[in-house]
């Protein structure tokens, strides 16, 4: 899906990374080449994933079976369909020097443009997206978006979440102690300034995908499934590539 890679920027967040200098430049600890974890089965079924989703509260979901499940039962399910899903797509990203590329279906594809990312001092990674941009591709790809929909929202966000797009979404990140797996993740709270970019990243999505078919009645209801959550934490667990 030609596509991919550009929603993918938008849902790492959700979450997640041209090189620009010298291969022997100083990276931090959190730069460089990362492989996806891989996922884990017994006996052909689903254990664990690079993707990993915490969901607990009162909220319900209807993911196709008909009746609402608590998210804390069906967020295992979720997880486990994410996994598959993301995992024959993405292999590897690489944070490098502000810029950000990763693997798609096996093609290196950089982010160029339309994310950057800085380090801060508190074990994050700020994500900055150039919003209108990854849109505009998505369009060129020939995805069936509705533009009246997606500027109407974008014309909706708020100053402040506006501003946290263009100058970095932060996302938290763990390094091992042995320095060779790292765990990227978002929680409630930045979640929670996220949920009116839901609606859009909906749009975003084709109709003709029976897993992301699912997904989309979520995305669309997500504000109001969040006043009903304990707890949602994403993480995106990597493991550090022996070459950079």
């Amino acid at each position: 899906m030609k596509n991919l890679f550009y929603l993918f920027t938008l849902l790492c967040s959700m979450s997640l990374f041209t090189s620009c200098g010298d291969d022997d430049e100083a990276l931090a600890p959190v730069e460089g080449k990362w492989n996806l974890s891989p996922i884990v089965t017994d006996d052909d079924s689903y254990v664990s994933g690079p993707l990993e989703l915490i969901w607990t509260g009162n909220a319900t979901i209807d993911i196709g079976f008909g009746v609402p499940l608590p998210v804390a039962d069906i967020a295992p399910t979720i997880e486990g369909f994410a996994n598959g899903y993301l995992a024959p797509v993405l292999t590897d990203f690489i944070l490098k020097g502000g810029s950000l590329t990763a693997t798609v279906n096996g093609v290196n594809q950089s982010a160029n443009g339309l994310v950057s990312y800085k380090l801060s001092g508190n074990n994050q990674v700020l994500l900055m997206l150039n919003l209108s941009g990854i849109i505009e591709k998505i369009s060129g790809s020939g995805a069936s978006i509705d533009p009246s929909v997606v500027t109407g929202i974008l014309g909706g966000l708020s100053e402040d979440l506006t501003a946290m797009i263009a100058n970095g979404i932060p996302v938290n990140y763990n390094i091992g102690a042995d320095s060779n797996s790292a765990v990227f993740f978002i929680d409630k709270s930045l979640i929670l300034k996220l949920a009116p970019l839901m609606p859009i990243i909906a749009n975003l999505l084709p109709s003709d995908d029976e897993m992301l078919a699912m997904v989309k009645p979520i995305l669309n209801d997500f504000s109001n499934l969040l006043t009903k959550t304990d707890e949602l934490k994403i993480s995106l667990k990597v493991i550090r590539a022996t070459v950079q």
